[in-house]
């Protein structure tokens, strides 16, 4: 009986240093993972945890898989609570391109780990709808979302774009641009182009009180300009030192060919840490929107449309596009999950 009892309470230590074991290597895993890519989002740790947690459940008992089950609902909710709620932070609002290892179907699954699964991969997709919500509210709905700490804005003030009573929505929109993103960097400048570019300042300024008021009494001050020069105002913004983006808002055709915007932004911007973050701002002109998305491309910034009057435009942004596809995959996974369940 003793002996008996003895191995009994080794294979139980033992199963207990097994799941510690485990344990510490996924912890080990989304360490280094979040390490080496601190872009990393919740659904790839999802997946990866997931894939750990069926070989646990599949080689362990039952008291075992219960107990790595919620340790691994403690670190999957950490993480998507700490992923949302640091959105409003410059540094912590980065939406990365994403990819979702595929799931395949396991012969050998059982219905906790196939409930295990759908739980996961339903929190993930829970995780980018907040993402998109958040994206779409306030100056991040009109400009997209702005992660750097030096950027330049330049607006286009041509009549095609301030005219008939757009100026004055212009206005507040950008006031609450700077209101909400621009007072959370650590320098901006700010220029207008139209037949001319007509800066407020000559180089870039610090963030403080008061240049965050003489760029809201600037704002204030816009007036319509004639023509719509976008390759002069990228001249002389590449003047400019220490920039890391430029957020390029355009809402009318440029007056030059894209094919000498390109040309332009390859001799100048590309291979610099200079990205052109271009915006759409309530223009319908496909060709325009074509050139912005290309010469965000480019630099490796980040597209985005907006639009007063459809809203579907704003999903086909960069950033928004990003986790819709991501949700698609998602449901992709849910889909394969239920079909294996029959």
């Amino acid at each position: 009986f003793y002996l008996t009892t003895a191995i009994l309470i080794i294979i139980l230590l033992l199963l207990l240093l097994l799941l510690l074991l485990l344990l510490l290597i996924v912890i080990v895993i989304i360490i280094i993972i979040l390490t080496t890519n601190p872009t990393t989002t919740t659904t790839t740790i999802v997946i990866i945890t997931t894939t750990i947690t069926i070989i646990i459940i599949t080689t362990t008992t039952t008291t075992t898989t219960i107990i790595t089950i919620i340790i691994i609902i403690i670190i999957i909710t950490t993480n998507t609570s700490t992923s949302i709620s640091s959105s409003s932070t410059t540094t912590a609002a980065t939406i990365p391109t994403i990819t979702i290892t595929t799931i395949t179907t396991i012969s050998s699954s059982t219905t906790t780990t196939m409930m295990m699964m759908m739980m996961m991969v339903m929190m993930a997709m829970k995780s980018y709808q907040q993402r998109i919500n958040w994206l779409l509210q306030g100056s991040r709905k009109v400009f997209g979302v702005s992660t750097v700490k030096s950027v330049a804005v330049a607006v286009d003030c041509s009549g095609h774009n301030t005219g008939y009573g757009r100026l004055e929505t212009l206005q507040q929109f950008l006031l609450q641009l700077i209101d909400e993103q621009l007072c959370k960097k650590s320098s901006f400048y700010l220029t207008t182009f139209g037949s001319k570019t007509q800066p407020l300042w000559s180089t870039s300024q610090q963030v403080n009180p008061k240049t965050i008021n003489g760029a809201k009494q600037w704002v204030q001050q816009l007036q319509q300009q004639d023509s719509c020069n976008v390759l002069q105002v990228l001249k002389d913004i590449a003047q400019l030192k220490n920039l890391d983006s430029v957020i390029l808002i355009l809402g009318s055709v440029p007056d030059q060919k894209p094919d000498i915007l390109a040309e332009f932004i390859e001799q100048m911007f590309v291979g610099r840490d200079t990205t052109i973050d271009g915006v759409s701002y309530d223009c319908s002109n496909h060709l325009t929107n074509m050139c912005l998305r290309k010469l965000s491309e480019m630099t490796g910034g980040r597209f985005h449309c907006y639009s007063s009057c459809c809203e579907d435009l704003i999903y086909s942004g960069t950033d928004i596009s990003l986790l819709v596809n991501e949700i698609h995959k998602v449901k992709d996974i849910i889909n394969k999950i239920e079909a294996s369940k029959q």
